[in-house]
């Protein structure tokens, strides 16, 4: 259950699997199964799960709340009401079932119906946005505007840039001041997003003809072929999907449960690549990774879109799946002026450890990327590990990197390469040398962009200074270095350098 509440939900559902195997009947279990199922659009999943807790449990609030939503999204409205009402009995679940409610008589033209839930939901909980909205839309469609105008204001009042509220007034009085209002208060940096995220609320209330109004006004501006996606699925006319298919699908991600629903139309009524691709998009946003590969693989090698081929290796790579390497050298070959598509490479082969592909990869970027600390950072770390450690040293030398992720790799691979120079000059008896490039390893170059932490981890460091300078026995060696051993054990090239100081002493 931590795991769902912090997202992380991969770990959760293997969690909540291994439960059912051993006692299919558990309670929690199952509702945390349905609840993923729900958040990733496998509805009729969620529902198998649930209706096992409600069988076992009729009165389960928490689980009528749950079956509710799932129906919901299902279009059974009338089992969703059933199931909210029952989850209504509990405090905990009353307000928010009141509005669900209020939203399902909404989506069936019930408006005073709408308003009586909305209330009710009100006086539970009065700052409960979504029933205000609820009221709101319920008393425009009442033709109540003066009415309508009351849950507005509350909202502004709680939220003064509350977008909803602004796009009612503009619907209660179409005019350009009322439009340029609502538009002014926008400054996200994904305005689109904004747009989206309220035409599907409107969808989702079944208010399509608000949502419409909304998107007609952005097609003459919007480069985001999900916006042109909606327009054309909620007016049910697929001529209008033409318009999309020639927008870049640069930076488009797909990522919300509603719009699979669009997404699998527009795949059956337009022969694109683009859209079976955003519809892969958006199942691997929703950890449905095996259907979005199947997805992807079914597009061959038709299209010229380097990501695609690297979104396909990364997913490969995730599911255990062979064909990485071909999927990498087409995005290398269709985007050879992509810096970020080369280091997705690069790092591909590091992490599996095909040294000798990953230098090729880094070195051919580093010739065409100068200046690139990202790029740079990373063929050192080829160097290193290909055993060129002084062009390593070079590269971390002149190389001037940004506070950032990279900047720690960069401070680490610089202590490596010193400490890789100095196990090698005590082998060669260069004893002043070596104890130089370990003082050296101790460093924190301002170029790497990382500052030096109150202590430091020296312990490496330290053992070889005294090893060179013979002030401790070498069983004192041995016990320190096997403790640091089994504490590094698969750190990366820490590992390595342990265990060439021990094979150094044990000499």
């Amino acid at each position: 259950m931590e795991d769902l509440k912090e997202r992380r939900y991969p770990k959760a559902k293997t969690k909540f699997e291994t439960i059912l195997l051993d006692e299919p009947y558990h309670n929690g279990a199952l509702r945390g199964m349905a609840d993923l199922y729900f958040r990733s659009g496998e509805y009729a999943k969620g529902l198998a799960a649930i209706h096992i807790v409600l069988q076992l449990n009729g009165y389960d609030e928490a689980a009528n709340f749950m079956a509710g939503n799932l129906y919901r999204a299902m279009g059974e409205f009338i089992n969703a009401r059933e199931a909210f009402g029952w989850a209504a009995r509990s405090m905990e679940f009353r307000s928010a079932s009141f509005t669900q409610m209020a939203e399902l008589s909404l989506i069936q033209s019930q408006f005073e119906l709408a308003k009586e839930y909305a209330h009710k939901a009100l006086d539970f909980n009065r700052y409960n946005i979504n029933a205000l909205q609820t009221l709101a839309i319920a008393e425009r469609m009442s033709g109540n505007n003066q009415e309508a105008k009351k849950p507005l204001h509350q909202l502004i009042e709680i939220d003064p840039l509350h977008h909803f509220a602004n796009l009612e007034l503009y619907f209660l009085n179409p005019s350009k001041k009322n439009w340029d209002h609502f538009i002014g208060l926008i400054h996200n940096e994904y305005p689109d997003q904004t747009h989206l995220e309220l035409a599907i609320a409107y969808h989702n209330r079944g208010q399509d003809e608000a949502a419409v109004q909304l998107l007609e006004k952005l097609m003459d501006t919007s480069q985001n072929p999900i916006i042109h996606l909606w327009h054309a699925y909620l007016n049910n006319d697929a001529e209008l999907l033409n318009v999309a298919n020639e927008i870049s699908p640069e930076f488009v991600f797909p990522y919300r449960r509603e719009t699979i629903q669009t997404l699998v139309w527009a795949t059956k009524n337009n022969s694109d690549w683009k859209w079976t691709y955003y519809l892969a998009l958006n199942l691997w946003g929703k950890d449905r990774n095996a259907e979005a590969l199947a997805l992807m693989n079914s597009l061959g090698e038709r299209p010229d879109y380097g990501p695609l081929y690297i979104a396909r290796a990364s997913l490969k790579e995730k599911l255990g799946k062979s064909g990485i390497d071909s999927d990498l050298e087409k995005s290398i070959q269709l985007r050879p002026e992509s810096w970020l598509i080369q280091l997705d490479a690069v790092r591909y082969y590091q992490h599996h450890k095909k040294w000798e592909k990953a230098y090729q990869l880094s070195l051919n970027a580093f010739m065409h990327f100068r200046n690139n600390f990202n790029v740079e950072i990373m063929h050192a770390r080829s160097l290193l590990y290909m055993g060129r450690v002084d062009e390593c040293l070079v590269v971390l030398e002149s190389v001037n990197v940004l506070p950032s992720e990279m900047a720690k790799e960069s401070r680490q691979l610089y202590k490596w390469a010193f400490l890789r120079q100095s196990i090698d000059l005590i082998k060669a008896g260069n004893v002043e040398e070596a104890i130089s490039a370990i003082n050296a390893s101790k460093e924190w170059p301002e170029n790497l962009g990382v500052g030096k932490p109150y202590q430091p981890d020296e312990r490496i460091q330290n053992i070889l200074l005294d090893y060179v300078k013979g002030t401790i026995n070498s069983n004192q060696y041995l016990v320190l270095l096997e403790a640091l051993n089994d504490e590094k054990s698969g750190q990366g090239y820490d590992s390595i350098l342990i265990k060439e100081a021990l094979a150094l002493i044990q000499k």
